[in-house]
């Protein structure tokens, strides 16, 4: 009887040691979906809104590239249209005019329908819609 035990005591941890190695090597970071049309939150394929920087791009004489940030659009599927629309546009100006002024917390910069963008204390950026959150800072993921 006591043999018994002790080849199910084997057998069972085999088995969890094999699944857990299987478990390890399907994942991977590779395996994560990205989508690469410029929005910030590219990983994020669920996302109700997507967040885009939106820049004029252009070169010097010397050939060297330049992009400066003109805006930053939060485009959202509504349900009313049924087509994706931009309901939140914020311009570069603006950005940098809530950048300049102190805050000690997070502050609305625009909002429209349920779907917001904040500047937050340390001057990273929120996208609410209903449900859901997305924290970036300028400079980060295409933006």
């Amino acid at each position: 009887m006591r043999k018994g035990w002790i080849t199910l005591l084997v057998v069972t941890a085999l088995t969890l040691v094999a699944s857990v190695g299987w478990v390890g090597a399907t994942g991977s970071a590779a395996a994560t979906p990205l989508i690469t049309d410029g929005r910030v939150n590219a990983w994020d394929i669920g996302a109700p809104v997507i967040v885009y920087c939106i820049f004029d791009s252009y070169s010097l004489e010397d050939g060297t590239e330049i992009s400066d940030l003109q805006a930053v659009n939060l485009v959202a599927l509504r349900y009313e249209g049924g087509s994706w629309e931009n309901v939140v546009s914020v311009s570069a100006e603006t950005l940098t005019s809530a950048l300049a002024e102190p805050r000690t917390e997070m502050v609305l910069v625009d909002s429209n329908e349920g779907y917001s963008l904040f500047l937050n204390a340390d001057d990273s950026l929120t996208a609410a819609a209903p449900g859901y959150s997305f924290n970036w800072s300028l400079g980060d993921q295409d933006c």
